[in-house]
């Protein structure tokens, strides 16, 4: 895959989240909020996640055992995170209607952890992929 192929998922979910500001407001007291469209979303995002690390874990060389198929964090995240540091990669959150308290997201820093200190976005993603 190309790219521009993953570049125009990325706009796709970037205008979903700026459209779910309309229904919820996006700031610390609502980080817990549920509802199935969001569900949906991180599932979305995170099967992306998944075939973008992979990608890029082949693309930079990545090796795997050809008896299996490369996990996306274990394998791919890892490799990434010794090729392109992504532990340090920042999203910086611009858009006026977010008001986190920190307009700064590490989203792969602390990826490998697992289990209860793993990325709340890693556990979401899992719970609803494999639960």
């Amino acid at each position: 895959m190309n790219s521009e192929f993953f570049w125009l998922r990325y706009l796709n979910f970037e205008e979903k989240v700026v459209k779910l500001t309309e229904y919820i407001a996006f700031n610390d007291e609502q980080k817990t909020v549920y509802s199935p469209y969001i569900a949906d979303l991180i599932i979305q995002i995170g099967v992306e996640i998944e075939a973008l690390s992979k990608e890029v874990f082949r693309k930079y060389g990545g090796q795997w055992d050809s008896d299996s198929y490369p996990q996306f964090d274990k394998d791919c995240l890892s490799y990434l995170e010794q090729s392109l540091s992504i532990s340090k990669k920042i999203v910086n959150i611009a858009n006026p209607l977010i008001e986190f308290s920190s307009s700064k997201l590490y989203p792969f820093k602390g990826f490998n952890y697992t289990g209860a200190r793993a990325k709340n976005w890693k556990k979401a993603y899992m719970a609803l992929r494999h639960n």
